[in-house]
């Protein structure tokens, strides 16, 4: 197999390719798969997928990956996503993404998940979005936070939440504020909520710590109407005094 030239590989039939086994694939070099056609890449059962090398997951076209098949996806190792350049991360289709499994997700690095498009981490189902480590979500821009959908939001532990920077933060709109859960909100940071834009926080001063009250800042506070500040506690209204 080492000796077929590329023009050869193209030549292999998808049912030749279906059969090989282990120590044939180990043999194929990063310039032969590179070869291949979508179509041959889609023949490859689960199991071969499983066995490529980092090497060889690296060598893959972007038009390549996007012939990876549902079974093919889920059959990919760790160490097989987190092979992959930047590039061939943002050629992954919303499908393909969205079939990733948690424990594959979190093999992926900050740069790749930071090379994703809005579309793309769209497609992120709410069990791998609950698997994310801080430094996963703090690599990602605010036009990603942007994308989170409220699905998505609301399967972010308390802990996650926490870690977001203010300038992430700041991107979400208010039906993203307003689908955080009351844990979630209680876990935020002064410095978040400092980031929360005026007019999604009158309505949620009355659920927020005195702490986190302390963390506004005097754009916000003058944004607070006097209906909203009369629902606030004693405890509320002099962490507001003492901001201002």
């Amino acid at each position: 197999m080492a000796a077929f030239t590329p023009a050869q590989m193209q030549w292999l039939t998808p049912a030749q390719l279906s059969v090989l086994n282990p120590q044939a694939l180990a043999q194929f070099t990063p310039v032969q798969l590179s070869a291949l056609t979508p179509a041959q890449v889609a023949s490859f059962s689960p199991a071969q997928v499983n066995l490529l090398t980092p090497l060889q997951m690296g060598a893959l076209a972007p038009i390549q990956l996007q012939a990876l098949q549902p079974a093919q996806i889920v059959a990919l190792q760790s160490l097989q996503l987190n092979a992959l350049t930047p590039v061939q991360i943002q050629s992954l289709t919303p499908l393909q993404l969205q079939l990733l499994t948690p424990t594959q997700v979190l093999a992926l690095n900050p740069t790749q998940l930071r090379a994703l498009s809005p579309a793309q981490w769209n497609a992120l189902r709410a069990d791998n979005m609950a698997v994310l480590n801080t430094a996963q979500l703090q690599a990602l821009s605010p036009a990603l936070v942007a994308a989170f959908n409220p699905t998505q939001i609301t399967a972010l532990q308390p802990e996650q939440i926490s870690v977001l920077l203010p300038t992430q933060l700041a991107a979400w709109g208010t039906a993203q504020i307003w689908s955080l859960s009351n844990a979630q909100l209680q876990a935020l940071t002064p410095a978040q909520i400092g980031a929360i834009r005026s007019v999604d926080l009158g309505t949620l001063l009355p659920l927020l710590r005195a702490e986190q009250i302390q963390g506004l800042s005097k754009v916000q506070l003058a944004s607070i109407q006097p209906r909203q500040l009369s629902q606030l506690s004693n405890a509320q209204v002099q962490a507001v005094l003492a901001v201002r």
